[in-house]
């Protein structure tokens, strides 16, 4: 699937801010571009909106208002999907004035006039940084994916072995396949090696949900079983979820 980054543009001068439009917008990986000029209207915007992969700020804001809209910008977009560009006047562009910028959470600094390469750069950073937060969403979501997946197919095979229909553990097991089947290339294969950590982990646990197997004749007790099990699931579900959270 093509990249389309959406982009916010933070730049007091109206040529500065069309001029960089223009170019943005021949650019295959950028979609839309959002111009704003001061920085309360641009924090306010990244408070409201959560799907900005790139934001230009313009050291025409002067190097302190664009270096603290970056430090509150960076409390605001605290899972860090943003990347962050500076602009500067090639001509001012310092040693310390990078140094400064990256300290403050800003991924580049990128010269004006613009060039081929320093938006080749640009790109590279904000896939970089793209690929980073999808990676640690992964990271912290596939624990219970995973957990979910091992205690469904668990449940299956205790009704199987007992000759109980399932009416529920398959569905769930389809809607796992289904989000499965989204993932990209990448994500696919962080989420194969976050498995490989769990299920090593997990070798030679007991499987806990099995002691709640009744062997009874009766229907009704064995129409119970799967909502059992299934209950049983969630509550080590639900643990596991609160665990993670205490620790992300």
């Amino acid at each position: 699937m093509a990249l389309s980054y959406k982009t916010l543009v933070i730049d007091p001068d109206v040529s500065g801010r069309n001029r960089l439009r223009s170019v943005l917008s021949a650019l295959p990986e950028i979609g839309v571009v959002r111009c704003l000029e001061t920085r309360e209207h641009s924090l306010l915007e990244l408070s409201l909106a959560v799907d900005y992969t790139l934001a230009f700020v313009s050291s025409r804001l002067g190097m302190n208002t664009a270096l603290e809209l970056m430090g509150m910008a960076t409390e605001l977009e605290s899972n860090g999907k943003i990347t962050f560009i500076l602009i500067v006047d090639r001509a001012k562009i310092s040693k310390r004035i990078v140094t400064e910028a990256l300290m403050h959470g800003f991924s580049a600094v990128l010269p004006e006039p613009y060039s081929y390469t320093s938006f080749s750069d640009v790109l590279w950073c904000a896939r970089k940084t793209t690929l980073n937060y999808e990676l640690s969403q992964m990271k912290k979501r596939t624990p219970i994916f995973v957990r979910e997946a091992v205690g469904l197919i668990d449940i299956l095979v205790i009704l199987k072995r007992d000759q109980i229909k399932s009416q529920f553990v398959i569905k769930r097991l389809e809607k796992v396949r289904d989000i499965l089947s989204h993932l990209s290339q990448h994500s696919l294969e962080t989420f194969f090696l976050v498995c490989e950590e769990i299920l090593r982990a997990q070798e030679g646990t007991r499987n806990k949900l099995s002691s709640l197997v009744y062997r009874g004749h009766s229907n009704r007790v064995r129409e119970n079983v799967e909502h059992e099990l299934l209950e049983r699931l969630e509550s080590v579900l639900c643990k596991e979820e609160r665990r993670l959270k205490n620790r992300y």
